[in-house]
């Protein structure tokens, strides 16, 4: 067996406690990244609360503040965000004040997304909130470790 932080002891023979995993899946290093991936999410998600946005509303302010305007288009392509989620996602951020979308001068069909000077001190408080989730998740880990993990995931990363 596979056992993760926090493995309650004195479970039965047979029965998973709420950490561990069978070895066919605590092996498995798709499974392993999507459950780090879900718990990392969750954590910056009730991080986030007070600010009234959600990871993708971040994840979409931090790539308008770094090269605003941009169209739907391209910023769903650039997060790996699909079409429907991204209009949704634009309209939470207008209805918040953080972002506005226009007709595309050169292309009428197409909407070109800016950043509001609001939204700029939102990116900034939750680029901070974001930092200490990962600072806390990340505790176990030495800094050379942190960067090395980093490196590996940015090489599996695929265009």
């Amino acid at each position: 067996m596979v056992l993760g932080k926090g493995q309650p002891n004195g479970t039965a023979q047979g029965d998973l406690g709420l950490f561990e995993l069978p070895d066919r899946l605590g092996g498995q290093i798709g499974f392993v990244l999507n459950k780090v991936a879900r718990q990392l999410h969750a954590m910056f998600t009730e991080s986030l609360e007070p600010l009234g946005i959600k990871p993708q509303h971040y994840a979409v302010l931090v790539l308008l503040d770094a090269s605003s305007p941009l169209s739907q288009q391209a910023i769903g392509q650039r997060l790996y965000i699909d079409r429907t989620t991204m209009v949704h996602i634009v309209d939470d951020l207008e209805k918040r004040g953080l972002a506005v979308r226009a007709k595309n001068t050169a292309d009428r069909r197409k909407h070109a997304v800016s950043i509001t000077e609001p939204a700029r001190k939102v990116v900034a408080e939750a680029g901070r909130m974001a930092d200490s989730v990962q600072e806390q998740y990340l505790a176990p880990l030495s800094q050379n470790e942190r960067r090395q993990l980093l490196q590996l995931l940015k090489r599996l990363l695929r265009p």
